[in-house]
């Protein structure tokens, strides 16, 4: 089951550094915000670092869960991605793994799973990467917490995140509820994001509730390198 689920257009969770806010509200310091904001939409961000999380499925009385893990990258509007999910087993399924990659450089977005061939398509341009979001999203100084080991300001997005700037292009999916928290050091230098979110979908008539919560944590903001793979 978790094999079949198309999460999200893989280019989704990076195209949330990109389209950071244009608007900011602030409870704490508005230096803070500012130079958070102006430093995560440079042209020439960078950002590298591993990914995190978990996800749990229901559906007709059982519950799967599986670990996130991997790693993501971006440099300026280029972004990469490896996302690896591994299920627990249960009583009726054993446990699995799936990674899947995207590269997606200059007009092109490059797609693989479990390292087989890579597929190629033009860069989609249906506005669906938060580029609405970055012209009217506000976030809000919540103070200090611990987080990636660090004590850092939790800068919480005060509207929902728009479900298809994560979900991209996947079907059958309903009630979708996404929050998105973005992490800063005192200087306003950016630390990662948090995305939590529920949802349901529909896969071949079964209807699947999903949580999810995944973290991209910017261990590196320089040095970051993307190009396309050979294919």
């Amino acid at each position: 089951m978790l094999a079949a689920l198309r999460l999200a257009r893989t280019a989704g969770l990076l195209a949330i550094v990109l389209a950071v806010v244009g608007s900011v509200s602030a409870c704490g310091s508005k230096s803070l915000i500012d130079n958070f904001t102006s430093k995560i939409r440079a042209d020439d961000f960078q950002a590298s670092g591993p990914l995190t999380g978990s996800i749990t499925l229901e559906a007709e009385g059982m519950t799967f869960e599986a670990t996130i893990s991997g790693t993501s990258k971006v440099k300026g509007e280029d972004h990469a991605q490896t996302m690896t999910m591994s299920m627990a087993a249960t009583d009726v399924t054993p446990a699995s793994t799936t990674t899947n990659e995207s590269v997606t450089v200059g007009d092109w977005t490059y797609e693989r799973s479990e390292s087989g061939d890579w597929t190629k398509e033009a860069r989609s341009t249906d506005g669906n990467d938060l580029g609405s979001i970055r012209k009217t999203a506000t976030v809000v100084d919540k103070g200090v917490e611990t987080h990636y080991g660090q004590q850092l300001h939790r800068l919480d997005s005060s509207e929902p995140l728009d479900p298809e700037a994560f979900l991209g292009d996947a079907t059958g999916v309903s009630d979708a509820d996404m929050t998105l928290t973005f992490w800063a050091k005192d200087d306003g230098t950016p630390a990662g994001l948090t995305l939590n979110g529920t949802y349901k979908q529909d896969e071949g008539g079964t209807e699947v509730d999903v949580t999810i919560t995944m973290d991209f944590e910017f261990q590196s903001l320089s040095g970051v390198t993307i190009e396309a793979p050979s294919m």
